[in-house]
């Protein structure tokens, strides 16, 4: 129970280090917005073959691949506001 809540924890705290990361790098986000949007589907492609793979550690390897997805996803969104 307690390893679920830390792992939704981890996964909400890409919302604040998106925004973060947007607001210091405002001059990058028109030239790397296609590249996030990249970074983002590969992130995910890999975390669902992550998910019916056998691998031992496979839990945080698509813990750390959703994180990416969210932060790039919070990202790009910031990118289209501005």
């Amino acid at each position: 129970m307690i390893k679920e809540l830390l792992y939704a924890l981890v996964i909400l705290l890409g919302i604040p280090i998106g925004l973060f990361l947007a607001w210091v790098a405002k001059d990058e986000l028109k030239a790397w917005r296609k590249r996030f949007y990249i970074i983002a589907v590969v992130c995910l492609i890999a975390s669902i073959f992550f998910v019916f793979s056998n691998f031992e550690f496979r839990i945080p390897v698509v813990l750390g691949f959703i994180f990416i997805v969210v932060v790039s996803s919070v990202i790009i969104i910031r990118a289209k506001k501005r």
